[in-house]
Parts: C-alpha cells; sequence; structure tokens
C-alpha cells in the first residue's frame, strides 16, 4: 500500500470519533448528548496531554533509532500530523466514546499494545520499525497513553484534583517551553541551548524563577484552596484569595506570560516572544471579559477582592480579606526565634500565638485560615511569609510546592528542627 493511503488511512479514527460526537449531537436526547458534565473537561485535558507526550516521545524514538516515517510533507518534528491525529484519537477519543463511565485502564493498554503489535507492523512503508520497537512502543503506551486516561477517568469523577492539575500544568509547560519553541527554532532547541554558557544559563533561571514561581504557586492554590484546576472546564468551587492570588488576580496568566517573555528572548526568537503577547491578550480580553459577567454572581466576595488586587500588576503588600493564624510554639527558643523573625516582617492580616494555647496538642509549626486549608511546618512558615511582601511570597510559594516541601522539612528535621512535644502547662491552663 502506498504511503499516501496509509496517511489516509491513518485519520479514520479521528473521523469515526467526530461523526460519533455529531450523531450523538443530533440524536437530541440530552443525556445523550455529544459531551456532558465533566466530560469536556476529561476531553480537552486528556487529549492534550496525550497529544503532547507523543510528540516528545517520538523524539526520543526517532533519535534512538525504535522507528522513523518514511513521508515528506504535513510534518510536526518529524512526526506525520495525520498519522499523529490518528494517533491521538485512537488513544484517547475511541476510549472516550466507548466508556461513558469508569475506564479500564488496565484492559485498555492491552488492548492498545495488542492493537499496536498488529497494525504497526502493517503500516509499512509510512513506518519503518527498528530492533526494539516492541518496548519503545510499551513505553509509549505508558507515558501517554495511560497518564491520559487515568486524567480523564478522575475528571469525569471528579477526584484527584492534585493529578489533574499536574496534568494541567505539565501539558502547557511542555507545550510553551518545548513544543512551540522547538517548531519556531526549526528543531534546533536542544542545540541551542547546548551553545550557552553557565552564565547565561545560571541568569536565565535566575529570570524565569519568578514567573515559573507565580504560575506553579498560582495552580496549587488552586487546588489547595479553590478546591479545582486552572483551566476552565474544571474550575475551582470556591473564590481563592490566599496565595498568588493576595497579591494578583490573575498569577497563573502573568506567569505563563513572563515565562513566554523570558524564554523567547532568550531564544531569540520572535515567534516565541509572540506566543506571551497572545497569552496575555486572551486573558486581558476574551477571559476577562467572561470572568467579570460570571464571577461576581458565582462569588458574593469577588467584587470587593477585585477592587483590591489588580488584574495583572502585583501588590507589594498582599490583600488579606480573612486574617491567617501562625501558631509558634513560646516554650521553644528556636521556635521562639521563628515568631520574632516572622513579628519584625510585619506581616498583614496574621496573628501571631503560642502553639501551647491550640485547641488542640501542636508538635510544628501550624498556619490556619478561615477558608484555605492548614499547613504544617516548614509549609506553615511559608504561609506566614505569603503576608509579608512579595518578595517573601515568591520564595514561599516554591517551598510550599509538593515535593519541594517535603525535601526542606527533612532537611530542617534532620538539622535539629523536628516535631517537639509542648509543655501546655506553661499556657496557664
Amino acid at each position: 500500500m502506498s504511503v499516501a493511503a496509509l496517511r489516509a488511512i491513518s485519520l479514520v479514527p479521528l473521523l469515526v470519533v467526530g461523526l460519533a460526537l455529531w450523531l450523538r449531537d443530533r440524536c437530541g436526547a440530552a443525556e445523550k448528548g455529544p459531551l456532558r458534565g465533566r466530560e469536556p473537561a476529561a476531553w480537552v485535558g486528556a487529549t492534550a496531554a496525550c497529544g503532547t507526550a507523543l510528540l516528545a516521545a517520538n523524539q526520543i524514538a526517532l533519535h534512538q533509532g525504535w522507528w522513523r516515517f518514511e513521508a515528506e510533507g504535513g510534518l510536526l518534528l518529524g512526526v506525520p500530523i495525520d498519522l499523529w491525529l490518528g494517533w491521538v484519537a485512537l488513544w484517547v477519543g475511541v476510549p472516550l466514546l466507548v466508556w461513558r463511565e469508569r475506564l479500564p485502564v488496565l484492559a485498555l493498554a492491552l488492548a492498545a499494545l495488542w492493537l499496536d503489535l498488529l497494525l504497526m507492523p502493517r503500516m509499512a512503508p509510512l513506518v519503518q520499525l527498528g530492533p526494539h520497537w516492541v518496548a519503545a512502543d510499551a513505553g509509549l503506551l505508558l507515558v501517554a497513553a495511560v497518564p491520559a486516561w487515568l486524567y480523564a477517568d478522575a475528571t469525569r469523577r471528579d477526584r484527584h484534583r492534585g493529578f489533574r492539575a499536574a496534568v494541567q500544568a505539565t501539558t502547557y509547560l511542555a507545550v510553551s517551553l518545548w513544543l512551540v519553541p522547538e517548531v519556531a527554532l526549526g528543531g534546533t532547541l536542544l542545540d541551542t541551548v547546548r551553545q550557552w554558557t553557565l552564565p547565561v544559563r545560571c541568569g536565565l533561571a535566575a529570570a524565569m524563577m519568578p514567573p515559573l514561581g507565580l504560575f506553579l504557586g498560582g495552580v496549587h492554590e488552586l487546588v489547595r484552596a479553590g478546591r479545582g484546576t486552572p483551566i476552565p472546564l474544571d474550575p475551582p468551587t470556591t473564590l481563592v484569595t490566599t496565595g498568588p492570588y493576595a497579591y494578583v488576580r490573575n498569577p497563573i496568566q502573568l506567569g505563563a506570560v513572563g515565562m513566554w517573555a523570558v524564554w523567547g528572548a532568550a531564544l531569540g526568537s520572535g515567534w516565541v516572544v509572540a506566543g506571551a503577547v497572545v497569552a496575555a491578550g486572551y486573558s486581558a480580553t476574551f477571559a476577562a471579559w467572561h470572568e467579570a459577567q460570571t464571577l461576581p454572581r458565582r462569588w458574593p466576595g469577588y467584587t470587593r477582592w477585585a477592587g483590591a488586587v489588580r488584574p495583572w500588576w502585583p501588590r507589594w503588600r498582599p490583600h488579606v480579606a480573612q486574617t491567617g493564624t501562625l501558631w509558634v510554639a513560646r516554650g521553644c527558643d528556636p521556635c521562639s526565634e521563628v515568631a520574632d523573625f516572622v513579628q519584625r516582617l510585619t506581616p498583614v492580616g496574621l496573628a501571631l500565638r503560642p502553639a501551647e494555647e491550640h485547641p488542640t496538642p501542636l508538635t510544628r509549626l501550624r498556619w490556619e485560615h478561615p477558608v484555605a486549608p492548614d499547613d504544617g511546618g516548614v509549609a506553615a512558615l511559608a504561609r506566614g511569609l505569603e503576608h509579608v511582601n512579595l518578595a517573601f511570597a515568591l520564595l514561599a510559594w516554591w517551598v510550599r510546592l509538593p515535593g519541594i516541601a517535603h525535601v526542606v522539612q527533612l532537611v530542617v528535621d534532620a538539622s535539629g528542627g523536628g516535631p517537639r512535644r509542648l509543655d501546655r502547662r506553661n499556657s496557664g491552663r
């Protein structure tokens, strides 16, 4: 069979998915609509994650010689676009169509592997397989398809918000920091970075830390305090005014624009810098209009918060709508020094109280807030620093990120800052 015919056949899964959705829409029954409930968020997130991971993994496969594509024209980073679209539709669209509720991930993985073993050898001459293609294809399923299925299943059932937000953030960062620059530079992104000297790389890392911290801190706060994710199809369920949102209304968008701008300037790519312009334009026009129309009705406190916190220019000192409390042991010299240090910084909207007076026995620092989840240990101290100013808050948002907070806490514990038992009799009770 010719290469042109195989490329046309590879679009069949995409056409099947599109036709099935159209037929569902035409049926007119609300319970059988094309995408209902949480399905739009599941489809969009899973498709974007799988499609991006497929492109990234194929770069490794092509470089290692696990397979190659004999095609000219219509390529995206060496992968035929039609084959890529059909691949994503087969791995994501078809399963989401067939299983409208819970996805059988293990069964899907085995079925997809069996189907690939059956079809990929028959895609010659479009696909030329190398000696280790079977193991590579199994690995591709693990890094591209399985996370997408788990994401779609968790989104449909509204579970594992942290995992869903992590998939969304990782996909966006991969697109903005790798995919678009790689396409804009004609596949020479890695070679360009390799040519930079160590001081240039360190300077770029320093320049990227604030916008990346703002971006990740905003995502983290939406998950913890807002009980939602960054994408509008899977939004938070409560108004978030803590963390980065005490400084700026759009921390995720502002951080993304900053990353695009810094990365584009470092690469000398006008196309990447244009990504910052597009991101800012979208957020400042359609997204801002949509929020102004819907959020004041959804959350009564939105108007007052929006009047105090600017959408794009961060405040130096936070706007604290409700006072938080940092419980610090006064009977412990190091802990007392921490409390004195925070107090000297004149935090906004933060009450420091002796941990000995807490209603329940505490063994670590604890930060409590009327609407945001509690934090303990190093994360609690970081929460306290968020009440000081933007410079301390940027550091705090990095420290509180999952994984980083755990490592920092281990270092602090190993240095003598571990849990302590308090003598509650000294509290006067």
